[in-house]
């Protein structure tokens, strides 16, 4: 079971393909937003799986970000997650990405175990 304090931490090299050009913002070279949501939640979700059960995932309902800086192509990010609670099915991350020892993003981002088949069943 994860406990309070719990970490994780995933790299990401910012290449022409995360970032904002890539998404629509034609010649804004540097890593897009989206991206930097995607590598929060993927941080979580491998912080969360020693929690899943067989046939369990989990599922993100909320994320409040503030996108600090940008970070150009060639550039790695480092993203760490920490478990700041867990009640039940409910996990709650204070999730910081960094470029370097930069700070570029921070977030508080919250994340429910589910079954897998009951979740695609209620769609």
């Amino acid at each position: 079971m994860l406990e309070k304090g719990s970490t994780q931490e995933l790299t990401e090299i910012v290449t022409k393909e995360n970032t904002a050009d890539a998404v629509g913002n034609k010649s804004v070279f540097v890593y897009a937003t989206p991206f930097l949501v995607a590598l929060m939640e993927r941080t979580c979700i491998k912080l969360m799986e020693e929690d899943l059960d067989s046939g369990e995932v989990s599922v993100g309902t909320n994320i409040n970000l503030d996108h600090l800086a940008p970070t150009p192509i060639g550039n790695k990010i480092l993203c760490r997650a920490e478990l700041l609670e867990q009640s039940g099915k409910k996990y709650v991350f204070d999730v910081k990405a960094f470029d370097n020892d930069k700070l570029i993003g921070k977030a508080i981002h919250t994340r429910y175990k589910v079954n897998l088949d009951k979740f695609l069943n209620n769609i």
